[in-house]
């Protein structure tokens, strides 16, 4: 973070050296124009006569499909060397420049909307070459038309450079605006690799807004025309539009999600995407609506911006004051844009006026923008990547104590059930009971009962490719693998005695088992595997007790079949 503000300000601090050294040779001309409307068919005489008989009104502020500019001097202006008009870049048809110098000669060019292509530098700036007046003739009016312009901004940031300037100043520029393109980059790639593992939505408008970002960079500073050195006016007006109007909507929609739920209430959230919606809207109107003079396309452009930017501070406060961690990332990360776009917009308005390099500025808020905002994805993408793990780690503490016996630390018969039913599937399943467990709780009580158990549960697992589980009181079950498992549950049923023998001295008699074994062919279900072995339990008990029964899993149930209907019959 601390190394990308410093680039970021490292970056401002270079713009700022180069306008300020490029500003020292400018003349801001823009705002001293009175503007004049007509149609197309009127001339440079037409547009005197018009200026003539009406007070100064602001250039663009009158309905007409050609818009002049009127600038006179008060002092006729003389140039040293070779100048230029720049101006800002929006969509027209065709533009034409009128010089008067002093002796009273005119001077006339006009140009196609191709000019906004050859003579492109960065910045979404363009310029107009001004004739040199005869023998150096200092200016006294300059007079500028543009034929279907849907903005007065080139009627109103008219700039006099020296032409051997603009090359030099433009590379520099250029290059910044080439750093901050890569710069936005970077996060883009964060984002596709971060929808790889977390698909949520805040991530997906992130994306969104970084693209619509860098996009508004590479389209608005002219660097398009690099790689795409014959794309219409119109259609890079276009695009210089909708990725601006997408950006702030995608942000708008980024905030309302990235913002947690204690961080933004409903009706904020609503407010955000009601910003979004705007965004979109003002786009739409601006594409079909005929609003009459030009200024007022600029009017509804820059309205709708400051009810947008007013909702982002209102929204940043909002969460501020919730405590939200996102919303600081937020603040942070709009500081920079808000700061810079109220700059434009007061600008717009006519508040105040400022050197034209301060309008390359909002792109560096941009860059920093969606730099920390990604800061902030990561963020959260690293607290919801630790809320999962911590959820998945509960879920299989969960999972474990409702698989695990609380008294012994084996598995319980849901265990038992589970591991039965997964691959490998057993060889044997052997249900075991103590033998005359009841004699040692009267006579030494349950707490002796009880490491009775506990002895037993740890005989039983001695061997680890099979499992033990108790099944409730004193009977337990094993599931036996591999080619012999009756060797395995007999050394396993021997053992119990003596365990128990070791880990509980003082029992008045050995503790001895029976246990019943149900020899498995793979294709058996847990209830009537568990049924086979308990009728060759019953057998080993019927017989003696403190043995082992065995038999295959269908011999067993044969004989469970034969019991139950002796017993029928006997009833």
């Amino acid at each position: 973070m601390r190394r990308i503000s410093s680039f970021l300000a490292a970056l401002l601090i270079a713009l700022f050296l180069t306008g300020i050294s490029a500003a020292r040779a400018e003349h801001p001309i823009g705002r001293d124009g009175c503007g004049v409307a007509t149609d197309k068919s009127a001339g440079l005489t037409d547009a005197l006569r018009e200026r003539a008989a009406h007070s100064c009104a602001a250039p663009g502020s009158q309905p007409g499909a050609r818009q002049w500019t009127v600038i006179d001097f008060e002092t006729p202006v003389g140039f040293d060397a070779p100048v230029s008009l720049r101006t800002k870049f929006t969509d027209f048809s065709a533009v034409a420049v009128h010089v008067q110098y002093a002796d009273g000669h005119w001077s006339s060019r006009q140009w196609d909307s191709g000019i906004a292509q050859r003579n492109w530098i960065a910045g979404g700036r363009m310029t107009l070459p001004l004739e040199a007046g005869p023998e150096g003739a200092p200016v006294r009016r300059i007079v500028m038309s543009v034929d279907d312009a849907n903005s007065s901004d080139m009627l109103a940031n008219l700039t006099i450079v020296p032409t051997a300037q603009v090359a030099a100043h433009d590379y520099d520029v250029a290059l910044l605006f080439a750093l901050l393109c890569g710069l936005v980059a970077v996060p883009i790639l964060y984002d596709l690799a971060f929808l790889l593992v977390l698909r949520e939505r805040f991530l997906f408008w992130h994306l969104a807004m970084a693209s619509c970002s860098l996009f508004y960079i590479f389209i608005s500073s002219g660097l398009v025309v690099v790689i795409f050195p014959g794309i219409p006016t119109s259609l890079r007006w276009s695009l210089h539009l909708w990725s601006f109007i997408l950006a702030i909507a995608s942000a708008m929609q980024f905030a309302a999600h990235y913002l947690t739920e204690g961080g933004l209430g409903r009706p904020m959230r609503v407010l955000i995407k009601g910003a979004a919606l705007l965004a979109l809207t003002t786009g739409l109107l601006l594409g079909i609506l005929d609003l009459g003079a030009v200024a007022n396309y600029d009017l509804l452009h820059d309205t709708s911006l400051g009810l947008v930017l007013l909702t982002c501070i209102v929204a940043l406060a909002h969460g501020l004051m919730r405590g939200s961690r996102p919303a600081r990332f937020l603040a942070a990360a709009w500081s920079l844009t808000l700061i810079f776009f109220a700059d434009r917009w007061l600008r717009a308005f006519g508040f105040y006026s400022a050197p034209d390099w301060m309008s390359y500025a909002v792109y560096v808020g941009l860059a920093f923008e969606t730099v920390v905002t990604a800061l902030g994805v990561a963020d959260r993408f690293l607290s919801i990547r630790r809320d999962r793990d911590h959820a998945l780690a509960l879920a299989r503490t969960m999972e474990h104590l409702a698989d695990t016996d609380p008294l012994t630390g084996i598995g319980n018969r849901r265990a038992v059930e589970r591991r039965f039913r997964n691959a490998p599937r057993p060889t044997a399943l052997a249900l075991i009971d103590l033998d005359h467990f009841k004699h040692v709780n009267d006579r030494h009580g349950h707490d002796i009962g009880d490491l009775v158990l506990k002895s037993v549960a740890r005989a039983l697992s001695t061997i680890p490719r099979h499992l033990a589980g108790r099944m409730g009181g004193e009977e337990f079950a094993l599931l036996l693998y591999g080619p012999d498992p009756l060797a395995d549950a007999e050394r396993l049923r021997q053992a119990i005695t003596a365990h128990v023998a070791r880990d509980v001295p003082g029992l008045d008699s050995p503790v001895t088992a029976s246990m019943g074994l149900a020899r498995l062919e793979g294709g058996e279900v847990f209830e009537a595997a568990c049924k086979a072995a308990d009728t060759l339990l019953y057998d080993a008990k019927k017989s003696g007790r403190n043995r082992l029964y065995s038999g295959h899993f269908d011999y067993a149930m044969r004989q469970k079949a034969a019991a139950e209907k002796r017993s029928s019959a006997a009833a």
